[in-house]
């Protein structure tokens, strides 16, 4: 049972739940696992006290951890803790607000008037309003069919018709009919030091090495392991590149041993890999798969690019690397700014102050401001969630001008490196899907 006392929360887990909470999570290991391994045990349960706003942010960690996981029995542990945790919220999952229903998600005017005109017909071909909304595929077919027919470029939407930004976020690199080519073929020479590559590409060649390796309690990799990730590694701190994946050489002096998430360029492509399919975990033991093998030739670097460029920007939590509130929006919205990045001239050094706005969707910059948090801007969306993270992959430079007298930042810049228009093609026809 969990209880609420006054702005605290009583959380009781069964030891099944914490431990799937503490084993087979990302965010919420990451930023709750103190408090989870620090619960009191009363009877059966497992008793985790905290204030409602900590409760709320574990219940939306929680939810977005759900995604990466696929072991039914862990994902069954996970949802029971989440209808614990909503349970004592006061929040029912069934009588959730929906996107029609106003506040921070209300239905744009443009989507009114399309279910009106959707409805018309609907109701011409014999349908009742409560058949047509009842039938959700035929809805969504329906609402593809009408959006693909509307081809007057918006300058709102980047100067993209609205079929064209609908193929952009829902077919994407993923979906045929495909409006964004990635190209897996580059050659290895142009992609072995990318830290991504160079660090994921070395976890699997140990995992070839080493067989099965040991796993510990919380699912991580062994210290022996971390121990030769961290010798042999690629740590980029003092440049821009894989800022996400840095270790500051100082807590090498500071730390007498280090486990997996001490050292991010071990942590984060582990993570990666697994997301990826590359590499998989039993209870005890970390092993490589063949398809991690395959990639991990010096021939397929290209395909190895391409997969975990995919697994990053489809299905790993961009929030997990910093400290910020997960956005809902933040991956479906990404395909928008690559293309806007794509229109830029090679070489072409472009000012990110005052024109934050310019490289985001605008549904993704609503979502920041309703978050209504002064250090969860819009500029901090754009350059640590994607500008850095494409700078990671080789994709961007990132440069910083020369801060003013009183101020702690200078400008900040980026340009497209010439891997991005060899690795990514759009092609955006304004007209009907053939």
């Amino acid at each position: 049972m969990s209880d609420r006392i006054g702005n605290i929360i009583e959380l009781a887990f069964s030891k099944g739940e914490r431990n799937a909470l503490l084993r087979s999570t990302l965010s919420v290991k990451r930023w709750f696992g103190r408090q989870l391994k620090g619960s009191k045990k009363q009877g059966t349960s497992y008793i985790v006290r905290m204030d409602l706003e900590t409760a709320e942010s574990l219940l939306h960690a929680l939810e977005s951890d759900l995604s990466h996981v696929a072991d039914e029995g862990e994902r069954r542990k996970l949802l029971k803790a989440s209808d614990r945790i909503r349970e004592t919220l006061g929040e029912d999952e069934d009588e959730a607000p929906s996107p029609f229903e106003g506040g921070p998600g209300e239905i744009p005017d443009a989507l009114k008037e399309a279910l009106e005109e959707i409805a018309g017909q609907a109701v011409e071909e014999g349908l009742t309003y409560n058949e047509l909304m009842e039938d959700e595929e035929g809805l969504k077919a329906r609402l593809e069919e009408y959006v693909l027919g509307l081809d007057e470029p918006d300058e709102e939407l980047g100067g993209l018709a609205p079929n064209q930004m609908f193929r952009l976020i829902n077919y994407g690199w993923w979906k045929e009919p495909y409006c964004i080519h990635v190209n897996d073929r580059l050659p290895g020479d142009e992609l072995e030091r990318l830290p991504i590559i160079y660090n994921t590409r070395l976890l699997l060649q140990l995992l070839m090495e080493e067989g099965r390796v040991k796993a510990t309690n919380a699912g991580n990799l062994n210290r022996k392991t971390v121990k030769r990730m961290l010798d042999e590694g690629m740590n980029t701190y003092g440049r821009h590149l894989g800022r996400f994946m840095q270790l500051d050489p100082l807590m090498r002096d500071y730390l007498k041993v280090f486990n997996e998430e001490d050292v991010p360029f071990c942590h984060i492509p582990r993570v990666i890999a697994g997301l990826a399919g590359l590499i998989a975990r039993t209870s005890t033991r970390f092993y490589i798969i063949d398809e991690g093998a395959w990639v991990a030739r010096p021939e397929n670097m290209g395909r190895l690019f391409a997969r975990l460029f995919h697994t990053f920007f489809r299905s790993f939590n961009l929030a997990y690397c910093d400290m910020m509130p997960d956005l809902y929006s933040e991956l479906r919205a990404f395909p928008y700014t690559l293309y806007l990045i794509s229109r830029l001239d090679e070489g072409e050094w472009v000012l990110i102050n005052g024109r934050e706005e310019d490289y985001l969707h605008p549904v993704l910059v609503q979502e920041v401001r309703d978050h209504d948090n002064p250090h969860f801007t819009i500029d901090f969306v754009l350059r640590v969630r994607y500008l850095e993270k494409l700078e990671g992959f080789g994709l961007l430079e990132l440069y910083e001008g020369e801060a003013e007298a009183g101020s702690r930042q200078g400008p900040i810049y980026f340009r497209k490196t010439p891997l991005f228009d060899r690795f990514l093609f759009f092609d955006l026809p304004n007209g009907p899907v053939v």
